[in-house]
């Protein structure tokens, strides 16, 4: 345990002390340089160190990430010894700990205790604050024995005044922070991140901390609103002074762009009569002509500086627009085109359990191989299910091309104003996926303002996601209070309660093989005993429901409604889930042993999985009544007694099994074909030759025509047994479909149906149907 800590701790010393010999024009923000940065040092910040200077606060950041002393205690009693030590950020893991039974109700603890001790070259300035980025469950900070505040938010970031007890000219500081042992320690007026499927809740501080020194007024935050049409960026500054009444505060804006570091564009801002101890709102707009987009398939960013000449505040953002089409019911608008979007789901939060945690989520080479191997696959979005993700996440998908659907970590599952949750609440796993009937709209209202000011300048960020499967009137109400903050107007998303404007979107979660009984979720066959197979496809709806009925029954919002005329994103489905030793998950286990029998092996669920998966996949990609399919989970736990789990064969180096990868990328293809031939079995002809019509779609989410050969194949086992090739052409962002007929050899057996499509690249997409032919 010892030797992972030191080594870690060891690589991330190397990293500061390059990044300091490389880039102290940043942190003492003097005689600034033409660009905020060359090519070099950007490459050494953003892809080895962890705070980037293309987020950074007003001021001379003081980074205090690394190694802290750690202590476990009672929460109003510091520790008299710290007995461990842990990277920060992170979170309390036995990994790194000797500490028993983390993330569980233990009579061992109350609170976990962090120290560092640390000390500040030359005299403090007049303002000097402690930010913690995220950190669970509550936070408590002491510096040098004073008590300096509290935040009791556990998604948001934590802003704390260190200026009465902070000590400059190299004194020794030590800095205490307090976090709750568990999850209930949280107050039951503050979101705690509680859910059905979850089974620990390890605490921590899991993202970023550091000390930022400035005068006053400072830069407290900005919001940038891009406006692609005008090639114009509109910047509302909001600044705060701690100090005596300012006449005016002069601010020089420069905006570069992030690849090549070129200006692109300046301006002035003058702000007057900033009151002592008051905020003040300055609003400009910035022409950036020839402004290049933001888009998953070009993810141009911009860095915005603002500086007084002293201290300088960095962020960067994309120029880009997203909104509902509300022209038509299932289509949204990216830079004003038609736009749809393949992707996974990523339950960071629930990863953060996963044995195999550690420190991948703080690792940025790590997750930017995660969000690159599924942008290598012709994903271009994800939806951060029911979690809170550490800020470089957000880094690397602006980065990497990544649409984000950024959902806070609220699934409620079980509502006692919706039916009886006696069983659940003497359960200790779902008795956190109970909703806290005294959190309120005014209770949420707080939490989604702090988010939403941390998020709104990432390029990637295109929904706010209030909630996941959750039926309450509290989060609606919210929406309504805080949507006016975001002046780009992003589209909301409100789970299982009814949507709150005609600009925003709906989710549904049509699980056709759910086959676990006792779940919250039923069967669309009426509850037939019988698992799905593919035949069953097409005997669904094309368009997919959303389970508002529990709450228009309870909330009397009449008329009945599972659909509501919003563009819907598809971000459930595929009821399959595999552990990656490849035995079922709890929700699972009966499905595979009704179809593959209680003695199948792993390889086999793992084929049935794939191919389902992609089937489906391709099925809704070529509805086109979703403008968004995102499959769960591209990173999950997985361990005992779970539910769900991702498609992970190898944690650490980010790969999958065989037949995922032969079977599900092609699916997720933005140009891509799938066989609409659903029969798993077809009867032979005693006297005359068996033909079957097949019928091909070919999705085409390319901005321009596209042309090439399709050929079909029938295969048993490795042999080719027939062949038909034609010649497909498809508009852009359109489809075509294709009719084929395959003539059947007269010998019954089990075959498959091969659709291959060249697109012009080294390698054809491919769709697959498994087929058994048998004489009566």
């Amino acid at each position: 345990m010892k030797n992972n800590i030191e080594i870690y701790a060891q690589k991330k010393a190397a990293c500061m002390i390059v990044f300091l010999l490389s880039s102290c024009i940043a942190f003492s923000q003097m005689d600034l340089p033409p660009a905020p940065i060359s090519s070099g040092e950007k490459l050494l910040q953003d892809h080895q160190f962890g705070d980037s200077i293309f987020s950074r606060e007003f001021g001379r950041i003081i980074s205090l990430n690394g190694q802290w002393d750690i202590a476990e205690g009672q929460l109003n009693k510091p520790p008299k010894k710290y007995s461990n030590k842990i990277i920060v950020p992170g979170l309390v893991n036995a990994k790194e700990t000797s500490f028993k039974d983390i993330g569980k109700e233990s009579g061992l603890r109350e609170a976990f205790w962090y120290r560092k001790k640390f000390s500040i070259d030359g005299v403090i300035p007049e303002v000097a604050r402690l930010k913690i980025f995220k950190a669970m469950f509550g936070t408590k900070v002491y510096l040098n024995g004073k008590e300096v505040g509290e935040n009791p938010l556990n998604f948001t970031p934590g802003y704390f005044n260190l200026k009465p007890f902070l000590k400059g000219n190299n004194q020794p500081n030590e800095i205490v922070v307090r976090v709750g042992a568990f999850i209930s320690q949280v107050p039951d007026t503050v979101l705690s991140g509680g859910e059905a499927e979850r089974h620990r809740y390890p605490p921590g501080i899991y993202d970023r901390v550091e000390i930022i020194l400035s005068g006053s007024p400072y830069i407290l935050r900005t919001q940038v609103v891009p406006d692609i049409i005008l090639q114009q960026a509109r910047i509302i500054i909001d600044v705060a002074n701690t100090s005596r009444p300012i006449q005016r505060l002069s601010l020089q804006a420069n905006i570069f762009e992030y690849k090549t570091g070129k200006q692109v564009a300046t301006g002035k801002i003058e702000i007057n009569s900033i009151a002592s101890s008051n905020n003040q709102t300055a609003d400009i707009t910035i022409p950036i002509p020839g402004c290049k987009w933001w888009s998953p398939e070009d993810p141009n960013l911009y860095v915005l500086q603002l500086t007084d000449n002293r201290y300088s505040y960095f962020t960067r953002f994309g120029m880009r627009s997203f909104k509902v089409d509300t022209a038509f019911t299932n289509r949204v608008l990216l830079n004003g085109s038609p736009y749809y979007i393949r992707g996974t789901n990523f339950a960071i939060h629930r990863f953060f359990e996963d044995p195999l945690c550690w420190q991948q989520p703080w690792d940025k080479a790590w997750v930017r191989k995660l969000f690159s191997v599924y942008t290598a696959m012709g994903m271009n979005g994800v939806r951060f299910s029911i979690s809170a993700a550490p800020e470089i996440w957000f880094d690397i998908a602006d980065e990497e091309g990544m649409i984000v659907f950024d959902e806070f970590p609220i699934w409620s599952a079980f509502q006692p104003e919706v039916g009886d949750v006696s069983s659940q609440a003497n359960n200790p796993v779902k008795k956190w996926g109970i909703v806290k009937t005294r959190i309120k709209a005014h209770h949420i209202v707080n939490e989604f303002t702090h988010w939403m000011q941390e998020r709104w300048n990432h390029a990637s960020v295109l929904v706010w996601d209030a909630q996941n499967e959750t039926w309450s009137p509290e989060t609606g109400k919210a929406i309504r209070e805080v949507r006016k903050l975001d002046f780009s107007n992003r589209p909301w998303d409100n789970g299982w309660s009814p949507p709150v404007d005609a600009t925003d979107i709906r989710e549904a979660h049509p699980y056709f093989e759910s086959y676990t009984k006792g779940t919250e979720q039923m069967n669309d066959r009426k509850k037939v005993i019988l698992p799905f197979t593919l035949s069953d496809v097409p005997n669904n709806a094309k368009v997919p429901s959303t389970f508002y009925l529990p709450y228009q029954y309870t909330y009397k919002e009449l008329p009945l409604n599972s659909y509501w005329q919003q563009a819907v994103v598809l971000n459930e489905y595929s009821y399959l889930w595999l552990n990656r030793d490849g035995t079922p998950t709890t929700l699972t286990k009966d499905y595979y042993e009704a179809v593959l029998g209680a003695g199948a092996t792993a390889d086999q669920r793992r084929e049935l999985y794939a191919k389902y998966l992609a089937a489906v996949t391709g099925y809704w990609r070529s509805l086109r009544t979703c403008f968004a399919v995102l499959y769960p989970f591209g990173i999950n736990y997985s361990m005992p007694g779970g539910e769900t789990s991702d498609n992970l064969a190898d944690v650490d180096s980010v790969s999958f099994d065989k037949y995922f990868m032969k079977y599900v990328p092609d699916a997720f293809a933005p140009l891509s074909i799938s066989i609409d031939y659903w029969d798993t079995r077809v009867e032979l002809n005693e006297s005359n030759p068996t033909a079957i019509d097949v019928p091909l779609f070919i999705t085409n989410d390319i901005n321009s025509p596209q042309t090439n050969y399709v050929k079909l194949k029938l295969m048993q086992g490795d042999t080719e047994i027939k062949q038909i090739q034609t010649r497909y052409e498809v508009a852009a962002v359109q489809q075509c479909r294709i009719i084929l007929r395959m003539d059947m050899p007269g010998k019954p057996g089990n075959y498959q149906l091969v659709a291959e499509m060249e697109t012009g690249k080294s390698a054809p997409v491919r769709s697959y149907r498994s087929i058994e032919l048998f004489k009566k």
